[in-house]
C-alpha cells in the first residue's frame, strides 16, 4: 500500500512545531473520541522550505484521460534477426576454434576454420573454366578482327585492285590462313590475266603460236576458278569460325557463370574469387572454410571441437544479439478482439512472480516496488492462429534492452492499451493514501495548509485514477509525495491522543 512507502527524507518533525503542525477547528486535545469527523477537520501545515525539501507538488483537479489495460502473461525471447545458428555451407573437418559460449563477437569475426576437401575440389573446376574462359575470350576477339579484317580484303577484291594498292591496304592487318589463300591466288589470277592478254595479241600478230595462247587461257582460266572457288570458301569460313568462337565463348561464360554463383552460394566472397583467379590464394587454403559472425553479440552454443567432421547438417555455434528482444503474450479468445498490431503496451517483470499480480490490468504500490524492470513497446504482430492446446494465439512486442537486463526465457506481464476514455476529474494514483482503509487526498485549505478528504474512487489505469466524489474541479491538492503529510497526520494524531 502508499501508505507503506519508505521516504530517504528524514520526517518533516524534525524542523520542530514552530515552522509546521496540525491544528483541530474542535480543539487541541480531541483524542481518537473525535473519531472520523476530527480528522477531517485536521490539517497539516509545511513551510516553503520543506515543500522543496520532499518535493511535493500541488496541482488543480482538472479532467483528464484514462486508458484502459489489458493484463497478459508472456515470456521474453529471441528477436527473429538476432539468432543465428552458424553452420557450415560444405562438409568439412575442424581445423582451428576461436571462440567459446559467452564470447563477445563483432560482425565479421572469425569463429571457426574447417577444412573441406570438396570445396577444394569446386575451387579448382572454376579456375579451370575460368583458364578456359580466358583462352575463349582471345579466340573470339582473334576470329571477330579476321572477319572484319577478311570482310575488307573481300570488298577490295570485288574491285580487282593492282596488287600493290592490295598489298599497301591490308598491311598488317590480322588474316590468318586467309591472306596466303584469297592474295596468293589474286596474284596468281592477275599474273595468269596478263599472259593470257600478252598471249591473245602475239597470236593475232602471228608471233606466237596457238599452242602457247591455248596454254595461256587455261591457265587464266585455272586461275580463275581457285580464286573464286578460295573467294567463296574464305567467306563462309570466317562466319563459320566467327560463330563457332561465339558459341564456345557463351557456353564457357554459362558454366562459369554456374560455378561463380555455385560457390557464393557456398560462402565465397566476390573478393575471395577474385582473389583465386588472379592465383592470390595459397594452395592450402584452397579447402579452407571460415565460419564468422553474421553480426555483433554472444556465443551462446557450441557444439564443435579439434579435428571433428562436420556436415551441413550440424550447427557448431549459435550466436545470438540482445540488444532487441521479443515478448511473446498469450492472448486467450476472449481478449482477442482487444489485440491488435500498433498498440503500446508496458512490459514489467515481478520479482515477486507470476501469482503475485492481480488481473485487472493494474500494479498496485507494491507490485510498483517490486517490479525492477520495466519497458515501453508496441505489438507488431499477432499470430492468425490458435494454439492447440492452450487456445491461445501470440502477440509479439519488440522492446529494446540495451543493457541485457531482459533475459530470454524471463515471465513478463504486459499492460495492453486497448481503450481510452475522459473523466471529469483525474488525479495521480500516488496521491491517494489509505487511511483507515478509506482512500483519502490532501486538499490545500491556504498556502502550504492541507486537510485530509475522503473521496470516491471510480476508473483507474496504471498511473490515474478518477474523482467520482470528495474532490471539486480546480481544487488544489498534493500530487506527489502526499504520503509525507500523511506521516506527519498521523503522527500528530498519536501525539494528540497520548497527551490527552
Amino acid at each position: 500500500e502508499n501508505s507503506e512507502r519508505n521516504h530517504s527524507h528524514s520526517s518533516p518533525s524534525k524542523h520542530g512545531k514552530e515552522s509546521h503542525g496540525y491544528s483541530s477547528e474542535k480543539g487541541e486535545h480531541g483524542g481518537h473520541e473525535e473519531g472520523e469527523e476530527a480528522l477531517h477537520n485536521r490539517t497539516v501545515s509545511l513551510s516553503l522550505e520543506e515543500m522543496k525539501e520532499f518535493d511535493i507538488r500541488v496541482e488543480e483537479a482538472a479532467p483528464g484521460e484514462l486508458v484502459e489495460r489489458l493484463r497478459l502473461t508472456g515470456k521474453v525471447e529471441f528477436h527473429p534477426a538476432g539468432l543465428a545458428h552458424i553452420v557450415p555451407r560444405l562438409a568439412g573437418i575442424a581445423q582451428e576454434i576461436r571462440k567459446n559460449v559467452g564470447d563477445k563477437v563483432k560482425k565479421g569475426e572469425l569463429l571457426a576454420v574447417l577444412e573441406s576437401p570438396e570445396l577444394a575440389e569446386l575451387k579448382m573446376r572454376y579456375l579451370e573454366l575460368h583458364r578456359r574462359l580466358e583462352i575463349a575470350k582471345i579466340d573470339y576477339e582473334r576470329a571477330k578482327a579476321i572477319y572484319r579484317n577478311t570482310q575488307k580484303l573481300l570488298r577490295l577484291l570485288d574491285k580487282y585492285p593492282k596488287l600493290e594498292e592490295l598489298r599497301r591496304e591490308m598491311k598488317g592487318l590480322e588474316l590468318g590462313e586467309n591472306r596466303q589463300k584469297l592474295i596468293g591466288s589474286y596474284a596468281n589470277l592477275v599474273f595468269a590475266r596478263e599472259k593470257y592478254k600478252i598471249e591473245k595479241e602475239l597470236l593475232k600478230q602471228k608471233i606466237s603460236s596457238l599452242s602457247d595462247y591455248l596454254t595461256a587461257q587455261n591457265n587464266y582460266k585455272r586461275a580463275q576458278a581457285e580464286f573464286y572457288t578460295n573467294y567463296d570458301e574464305v567467306a563462309f569460313t570466317i562466319r563459320r569460325e566467327l560463330a563457332n568462337q561465339k558459341q564456345k565463348l557463351v557456353s564457357l561464360e554459362a558454366s562459369h557463370r554456374t560455378m561463380y554463383q555455385l560457390l557464393k552460394v557456398y560462402g565465397l566472397s566476390q573478393q575471395d574469387l577474385q582473389k583465386l583467379e588472379e592465383a592470390k590464394e595459397p594452395a592450402e587454403h584452397l579447402g579452407r572454410i571460415e565460419l564468422r559472425a553474421p553480426f555483433d553479440g554472444t556465443v551462446i552454443e557450441r557444439h564443435i571441437v579439434l579435428g571433428e567432421r562436420l556436415d551441413v547438417e550440424d550447427v557448431p555455434f549459435i550466436v545470438a544479439n540482445t540488444e532487441k528482444v521479443w515478448v511473446a503474450l498469450s492472448v486467450y479468445q476472449p481478449d482477442l478482439i482487444k489485440v491488435r498490431p500498433g498498440q503500446k503496451a508496458l512490459i514489467a517483470f515481478h520479482t515477486s512472480g507470476m501469482s503475485a499480480c492481480n488481473c485487472k490490468g493494474l500494479l498496485s504500490q507494491k507490485e510498483i516496488k517490486s517490479t525492477p524492470l520495466v519497458a515501453w513497446g508496441t505489438i507488431k504482430f499477432v499470430t492468425p492462429t490458435l494454439d492447440e492446446e492452450t487456445r491461445t494465439a501470440t502477440a509479439f512486442i519488440e522492446i529494446p534492452n540495451p543493457k541485457g537486463e531482459w533475459r530470454v526465457g524471463m515471465f513478463v506481464h504486459a499492460y495492453v492499451e486497448v481503450q481510452k476514455f475522459q473523466v471529469n476529474l483525474r488525479i495521480p494514483r500516488e496521491a491517494i493514501q489509505m487511511i483507515e482503509e478509506k482512500p483519502y487526498i490532501f486538499v490545500e485549505v491556504r498556502k502550504n495548509t492541507f486537510q485530509p478528504r475522503e473521496i470516491e474512487i471510480g476508473r483507474q489505469d496504471l498511473l490515474f485514477a478518477e474523482v467520482k466524489k470528495g474532490l471539486k474541479p480546480n481544487e488544489r491538492y498534493v500530487s506527489k509525495n502526499s504520503f509525507i503529510l500523511k506521516s506527519e497526520l498521523l503522527k500528530s494524531t498519536m501525539e494528540a491522543g497520548h497527551g490527552h
